[in-house]
C-alpha cells in the first residue's frame, strides 16, 4: 500500500508541474482580448497588459545526517512509517510546522513532507541537511496540509 501512496505523490506532483508548465507555455495572450473577454476592434493591444507568472519550485534532494523515523505527520505522536539511515538523500517536497524538536542547531518546528524509495511521510528538519533553504519557500514550498 505505500507503494501505492507513493505513486500518488509523485502523480500529483508531476500534475502540478505539468499543469505550471502548461499555463506557462500555452496561457492565454493578452492582447487577444480586452478584460471583459471581448475582442478589440482595430486589433490593436489593450493599453494595459498583465501578465502572471506561476513559479513551480523544483523538488531537490538533501542528506540526512542522523539516522531517522519517518512519520505519518509533523510530529512524535504520529506513527512510524519507516526510517531513513545516515547519509542517504530524501526527496523534500514540502515545509509544515509541526512539533518542536529539540536538535543540534536549537528546537525547531520545521518538518519536511519527504518521498524515499516508496515511502513518502515526515522526518524534523533537525536531522536534514537543508540549511537556508528550510525558511525559502521558493526552494522548499509550504505543505498545505498533512
Amino acid at each position: 500500500m505505500r507503494g501505492g501512496a507513493a505513486f500518488w505523490v509523485l502523480f500529483t506532483v508531476v500534475v502540478l508541474v505539468g499543469v505550471g508548465a502548461g499555463a506557462v507555455l500555452f496561457g492565454s495572450n493578452a492582447n487577444d482580448s480586452n478584460d471583459d473577454g471581448s475582442s478589440s476592434q482595430d486589433g490593436s493591444s489593450p493599453s494595459s497588459t498583465t501578465t502572471t507568472q506561476l513559479l513551480i519550485p523544483s523538488l531537490r534532494s538533501y542528506k540526512v545526517t542522523t539516522g531517522v523515523n519517518v512519520r505519518s505527520g509533523p510530529g512524535t505522536t504520529y506513527s512510524v512509517v519507516g526510517t531513513v539511515e545516515t547519509g542517504y538523500e530524501v526527496l523534500a517536497v514540502c515545509v509544515i510546522d509541526g512539533e518542536t524538536i529539540p536538535g543540534p542547531l536549537g528546537p525547531s518546528n520545521k518538518w519536511l513532507r519527504v518521498a524515499f524509495n516508496q515511502l513518502t511521510g515526515y522526518i524534523t528538519s533537525q536531522y536534514v541537511a537543508v540549511g537556508t533553504a528550510i525558511n525559502d519557500p521558493s526552494v522548499i514550498p509550504v505543505c498545505t496540509s498533512i
